[in-house]
């Protein structure tokens, strides 16, 4: 009878079974296979020699039903006698006089899904060797700017090759997280974060005892766009702190607070340094340059700058997952 309920699980159609395993109504739409039953299953029994046949997926599924009076769904695939494997998903639910139960053929559908997952799997490995590839061609520009910076005898220029190849290093870092993460449409910021501030760190190692980094950051997903706007606007304040904010042989600390309240996020930089004088940022230094230019056409993001007892950097702003969905709704209302 093992074989009797593999074919009854793959015949579409809907099949009412009593308490006592027979068959109460069957009707077989078998979409132009050969009928394997004789139109008389009334009263048959189904389950004669598989009740205690537990490996039965078909089994279970029914016996479970039966007894828990709670509908179940499984997808099973199976040979049939002509030789040809199709996939059948069986739903089984409680009915007065027993069980239901409804067996649809999901071959194409099951198909689909295998071609559909092949072909993500396979941009999925493109997209990893990308980033891959990215990753280690912004290495070398790295390494060539400080190369050349070891040559360089002008202070100020070797300052500005130095300040280059972080930079690169921040975009580069965004590349190596894709590369080894599961998902490859968002990262943790927070953890972006860490790593810039390790580099920075690394960077200006002569400041790192007399300056010290502290962190407030909350775990926050976000876009890829957003994530590498946002490592710039780090990189750029926290080296505009450690240059400027502690002349000579002053003590400080920068801070670094991460966190999303409501549907925004909200970044602060700050540090207890010297401050920054009106004259001096209405001239702009190129670091803030760069955090405005990226705050206001990356990020769109609301700032508030204060140089008083230091200088603290507040920014609000969305993911841009958060504006290319909302354009996605706008174009299909649009539609």
């Amino acid at each position: 009878m093992n074989e009797l309920i593999v074919r009854d699980n793959m015949i579409e159609g809907i099949a009412i079974i009593s308490f006592e395993w027979k068959y109460l109504y069957n009707y077989e739409a078998n979409g132009g296979r050969p009928r394997i039953f004789s139109d008389d299953m009334i009263g048959r029994k189904i389950f004669d020699e598989a009740l205690g046949d537990e490996k039965s997926i078909f089994f279970k599924l029914c016996h479970s039903v039966m007894n828990d009076r709670v509908p179940q769904q499984v997808e099973k695939e199976y040979t049939l006698t002509d030789g040809t494997n199709h996939w059948f998903q069986v739903n089984a639910a409680p009915v007065p006089e027993g069980i239901i139960v409804q067996t649809s053929d999901i071959t194409e559908k099951k198909l689909e899904e295998s071609l559909l997952k092949a072909s993500l799997n396979k941009k999925d490995v493109l997209l990893r060797e990308l980033y891959h590839r990215t990753k280690n061609n912004m290495q070398v520009i790295s390494s060539l700017f400080s190369l050349k910076a070891s040559y360089l005898i002008d202070a100020e220029m070797k300052i500005i090759f130095n300040d280059m190849t972080n930079r690169i290093k921040t975009i580069s870092k965004i590349h190596d997280m894709l590369h080894e993460s599961t998902d490859l449409t968002q990262v943790d910021l927070s953890q972006y974060i860490l790593h810039i501030i390790q580099l920075l760190s690394r960077s200006f190692l002569d400041k790192s005892e007399r300056i010290s980094i502290k962190k407030e950051l909350e775990e926050i997903k976000v876009d890829i766009d957003t994530a590498i706007s946002c490592g710039l606007i780090i990189n750029e304040l926290i080296t505009n702190s450690l240059k400027y904010a502690f002349p000579g042989d002053r003590k400080g600390e920068i801070l670094v607070k991460l966190a999303k309240p409501d549907d925004k996020i909200e970044l602060c930089v700050s540090d207890n340094g010297i401050g920054i004088e009106k004259m001096e940022l209405h001239e702009g230094k190129l670091g803030l340059q760069i955090f405005r230019l990226i705050a206001d056409n990356q990020l769109k993001a609301e700032t508030k700058l204060h140089i008083n007892n230091g200088v603290t950097v507040n920014l609000r702003f969305l993911d841009n997952k958060y504006e290319k969905n909302k354009s996605i709704k706008n174009t299909l209302k649009l539609a």
